[in-house]
């Protein structure tokens, strides 16, 4: 009986740190802990959104929408990673590390001459990192693409509406921890040890991102 929910839960985990879930939430400016977790909210809802009305209801998608999607998300990659490399080289950015009271020691990522977006609106002790609707976005489109993937799993492993529900709950625990532990670790590791090379490691993110973006355009025209 367990050995189901164990795949889907380790099927879920894989599945989360594909590379271009990765290379995408990398690219995604800002330095909030729980941007991992915010988009595999979002990655979360569609799947389980479209997956169960496939499922339950007999729900038909045209397969062109997911092809659709896949090369809007290699675009939307090119494209951050775009600006993003412009806003370095012209110097609009701007990386620091600090610490309040005696708190940990960590990184804002801001435009240069503006405070970090977490501090606007707010006094900068407070340090709320909001969580960002473009990143729940880029989630449920993530999601969207892959729920065509996820009833092709499903109908090879799943034999009742039960197991269907297991296998989709599973699953989709193993995306959510799967991109929390990634980013939260990525943070304490920056935070700690790599502060100095931060931008450098941006700039690396930039190029992989970019790279996987136009391999994803490239795949669906071609």
């Amino acid at each position: 009986m367990i050995e189901q929910p164990l795949m889907s839960f380790l099927i879920g985990f894989k599945h989360s740190l594909e590379a271009d879930h990765i290379a995408t939430v990398f690219s995604i400016k800002g330095s909030n802990k729980l941007k991992g977790l915010i988009w595999a909210i979002g990655h979360s809802f569609s799947i389980l959104l479209l997956s169960s009305l496939m499922y339950f209801l007999n729900f038909r998608i045209n397969e062109n929408l997911f092809a659709t999607v896949e090369l809007f998300i290699g675009c939307l990659l090119v494209f951050m990673s775009f600006k993003f490399f412009l806003k370095v080289l012209e110097g609009q950015d701007h990386i620091h590390q600090h610490q309040h009271n005696s708190t940990i020691k960590h990184i804002h990522y801001h435009p240069e001459g503006e405070p970090p977006d977490e501090w606007l609106g707010s006094s900068p002790p407070g340090h709320t990192h909001a969580l960002t609707l473009q990143t729940f976005l880029i989630g449920i489109l993530h999601g969207i693409a892959g729920t065509g993937g996820f009833i092709i799993l499903t109908s090879m492993y799943v034999t009742s509406d039960l197991g269907f529900v297991i296998f989709l709950g599973m699953f989709i625990l193993g995306s959510l921890m799967s991109m929390s532990i990634t980013f939260w670790f990525y943070n304490f590791l920056r935070t700690i040890y790599l502060v100095k090379i931060e931008k450098y490691i941006s700039y690396v993110i930039v190029v992989t991102a970019s790279y996987i973006g136009i391999d994803k355009i490239i795949e669906v025209i071609f």
